[in-house]
């Protein structure tokens, strides 16, 4: 719920208060380097005044493509700290799919490594190159030409209500959208985060999702607000992030699908898991045996699963490590104090317990809207609460379980896939008169997108070929594991396309 009358300090801010209070522990590791909160609140501010020196207008919009690291925080932090609105690109899109998303934006600046040099050459904007993120030096090195030690002059002050994040997330359409946060909404959300997740003070969080998703607030922004330490690992990967948890790692949190692989990995039981305090888990749905296993590989952790959106801000369900050990294991959970959730009819009108509807949410954290589309803001972001598509019900006590997606969209590894997105793709090729896109259920990526795919007639389909052609235009997690080519596609009684028919039709053995 917003409250305008409450002020509240801006995330760098309160990092330079965490650091005069704790100034020498760790904050950020990456692969080649550390910095303390000292450091940290230092560096913010150096880069800033860089930013400053850019002479960009206040709240202009930055993208930033940058592999996971310690820079890469900064960069946001300095961003944030000098009145712009970074932006975190999600460089897995395809050039197309890159233009939707930035062309309501009208972002001014393109800050790259050279890990994305070409990626950023296909992006129609300015380019600023840090070309020495990677590097083994200090953070004043790591971060040049962002790097304003030299300059002077006050930092202007930045209002609570002035944009402070924009995320990227499908929305409710399928499209790409800038979901943005004012520096208030981003502190509620970090906050909340902070007050539901308590951390221990040795603890310290192994980051291993994208920089451009929600856990980039809902957990490294909330570790550094509480004081923590973080260590960066820039692509998951299971024996790096074992090696982690042997050195000392004591917070995990990501998808089931990246946990699941940990424990396959050969050196799992080799790694000592008992120093492990708190396991987060979300964006994708989990089997009773996934939990157990977690209950039972990692003794002395406190597990939770977390429900909660783009749009919300972070998390604001979540299934407690009580209710999982007692068995309580389906479903999203209870709500997070301060956190709404309801379930209401096409109306807005509340659903009785035990009925399927709308979740509609009210969070501490929750977006302003989705920036330069005020039509998709308005049908999402609802006076009664925010809508992202999410179907479910309520047992009338609080207890909250997820059905489904209006929209149908598919959650594969943690990432979200919309069906549309992909049969637009392959009704563009020359041999595809028709196509239907739908999740299976995988263990391993909680669901796998597949396609039915009716030829053209006398076309012969090459499965390789219509792949290449999508691989081009969308991005690699939402291309089919598998196309099948059928004479007609199945559809229901009033004629639409039948995804339950399809998903049984590849689901049969042989």
């Amino acid at each position: 719920m917003r409250n305008g009358s409450v002020s509240h300090p801006t995330i760098p801010e309160h990092l330079r208060r965490v650091a005069e209070s704790n100034p020498a522990s760790p904050a950020l590791t990456d692969p080649v380097g550390e910095v303390s909160h000292a450091e940290l609140a230092a560096q913010t501010e150096s880069t800033a005044r860089a930013f400053r020196a850019l002479d960009l207008s206040p709240g202009a919009r930055v993208g930033l493509a940058l592999e996971p690291s310690i820079p890469y925080v900064i960069a946001v932090l300095g961003a944030m700290a000098a009145g712009l609105t970074p932006v975190l690109m999600n460089t897995r899109l395809a050039p197309p799919e890159t233009a939707a998303f930035l062309r309501p934006l009208s972002a001014d600046l393109i800050v790259h490594d050279t890990a994305h040099a070409g990626w950023a050459a296909e992006v129609r904007l300015d380019r600023l190159l840090m070309d020495a993120t990677a590097e083994q030096a200090s953070p004043r090195a790591r971060m040049a030409p962002l790097d304003g030690r030299g300059l002077t002059g006050p930092l202007p002050p930045v209002g609570a209500d002035a944009p402070a994040l924009i995320l990227p997330t499908g929305g409710t359409t399928g499209g790409p959208k800038g979901v943005w946060f004012d520096h208030a909404a981003l502190w509620r959300g970090v906050a909340a985060s902070a007050a539901n997740l308590p951390r221990l003070p040795d603890d310290r969080d192994l980051y291993f999702a994208p920089f451009f998703h929600i856990m980039f607030p809902a957990q490294l922004l909330y570790s550094l607000f509480t004081g923590g330490h973080t260590e960066i690992l820039p692509v998951f990967d299971a024996g790096r992030a074992l090696d982690a948890i042997a050195r000392g790692a004591t917070r995990l949190g990501g998808a089931p699908t990246l946990m699941a692989r940990l424990r396959r990995h050969p050196d799992f039981e080799r790694v000592p898991r008992e120093r492990i305090t708190q396991i987060l888990y979300g964006s994708a749905p989990s089997s009773t045996e996934f939990v157990e296993s977690l209950v039972r590989d990692y003794p002395n952790a406190r597990i939770h699963s977390l429900y909660g959106a783009t749009e919300y801000g972070g998390p604001v369900t979540s299934i407690r490590h009580e209710d999982l050990l007692a068995g309580r294991q389906q479903g999203v959970g209870r709500c997070w104090p301060g956190q709404q959730v309801r379930v209401v009819d096409d109306l807005g009108n509340p659903c009785p317990p035990g009925t399927t509807g709308y979740f509609s949410v009210r969070s501490l954290g929750q977006a302003n809207g989705y920036w330069g589309l005020p039509q998709a803001t308005e049908a999402a972001f609802r006076p009664e609460g925010v809508r992202v598509g999410d179907m479910g019900r309520t047992d009338g006590e609080g207890w909250f379980r997820l059905d489904g997606r209006d929209s149908e969209m598919i959650v594969t590894g943690g990432e979200n896939v919309f069906p549309s997105e992909v049969e637009q793709v392959l009704h563009q090729h020359a041999s595809v008169r028709d196509a239907l896109v739908f999740g299976v259920p995988d263990d391993d990526w909680g669901a796998r997108v597949e396609a039915l795919v009716v030829p053209e007639p006398g076309a012969a389909l090459v499965t390789e070929e219509l792949l290449s052609f999508a691989r081009a235009r969308i991005a690699r997690y939402k291309l089919p594991k598998h196309i099948q080519a059928v004479d007609a596609l199945p559809l229901t009684a009033n004629s639409k396309p039948d995804r339950a028919a399809a998903i049984r039709l590849v689901s049969q053995p042989g």
